[in-house]
């Protein structure tokens, strides 16, 4: 983006005969506006370059097409880090191709960053390519989603203690580092690293436990240490572990004080009364009475059972 001046100077009447011929206070005034106009503008060189517009469809519900050629965002970012400082809100374009960028041009792009907010890494980053993250530091980021481990770590664990919101995929892995994340509020990821966090995590409200690559584990940890999150309102848990699994996650579990909406999703058991023919399976029950037991305060409850992975039943109660 170029900035351009304007077609036409200023009137001479406006410095020389109007603006001297304000007071003190009046010229505060003016001074306090223009300022404020520059700060509202500032944001608005991003209008032409956001990924998605808000449209309503035929049912009246609002929808999020993405723009075309959104892989601009990246190119006019990198060619002028002076808007950089008014993105607030930044997901990378899943089309983007970085091969002719130079790590410097990523790094400089991030450090010029400083009112970022939220960050959403989830494009299919290209493995062994460096896209200038290490040791960056967002002063003002609250929200992060990693979606590839091939990100640096250390992007997650220089935020930690200032994230509100943290969404993680399955195979991301976090250092066994001393984190505290004592400001998070949300979080959307795999099972041990919220396991770890519940230590510190006083504020944790809203906790979605999302695993599928179960290969190598023998035995599914305890959940108890969620329950000394007496902030949390919402859990929901969707596992490849039968309900043996699952119940043993939850045997020694204290109760959760102020569980208001849980959900539960794991592999059913069948039992298969008819070997010969597989449609007249009868499907086992869950046993309520014991994955609730954790849950006395809870008033939504959805609980979801499949005999394979991708296909599920669902038994809502409450």
């Amino acid at each position: 983006m170029a900035l351009q001046a304007f077609s036409r100077t200023f009137p001479g009447e406006l410095e020389c005969d109007i603006l001297e011929r304000l007071g003190q206070r009046d010229l505060l005034s003016t001074f306090l506006v223009c300022r404020r106009f520059r700060a509202i503008s500032g944001p608005l060189l991003l209008r032409h370059i956001a990924r998605y517009r808000v449209l309503v469809d035929e049912q009246g519900n609002r929808t999020h097409p993405l723009l075309p050629k959104a892989y601009k965002v990246f190119a006019r970012l990198i060619q002028d880090s002076e808007i950089c400082r008014h993105v607030r809100y930044f997901e990378v374009p899943t089309d983007f191709r970085p091969y002719a960028v130079p790590p410097d041009a990523f790094r400089t792009m991030w450090l010029s960053m400083t009112n970022l907010v939220a960050l959403s890494l989830c494009a299919k980053f290209i493995i062994g390519f460096d896209w200038g993250l290490e040791d960056i530091y967002f002063p003002m980021l609250r929200r992060l989603r990693v979606d590839s481990h091939s990100l640096c770590p250390s992007l997650i664990t220089l935020h930690i203690h200032s994230l509100t919101h943290l969404r993680l995929d399955d195979n991301v892995d976090v250092p066994p580092d001393d984190t505290q994340p004592a400001s998070l509020t949300h979080y959307h990821g795999p099972l041990d690293t919220v396991l770890r966090f519940s230590l510190h995590a006083r504020t944790l409200q809203v906790c979605a436990i999302y695993e599928r690559d179960v290969n190598g584990r023998a035995e599914w940890p305890s959940l108890s240490p969620l329950a000394a999150c007496h902030s949390l309102r919402t859990l929901m848990v969707d596992l490849e572990a039968s309900e043996a699994d699952l119940l043993h996650m939850l045997k020694d579990c204290p109760p959760f004080p102020s569980m208001d909406i849980l959900f539960l999703a794991y592999n059913s058991v069948w039992s298969n009364h008819y070997p010969t023919q597989p449609h007249l399976q009868k499907r086992r029950e869950p046993c309520f009475h014991r994955l609730l037991a954790p849950f006395p305060t809870t008033t939504r409850i959805a609980v979801l059972a499949s005999m394979t992975a991708g296909t599920r039943s669902k038994t809502a109660i409450g």
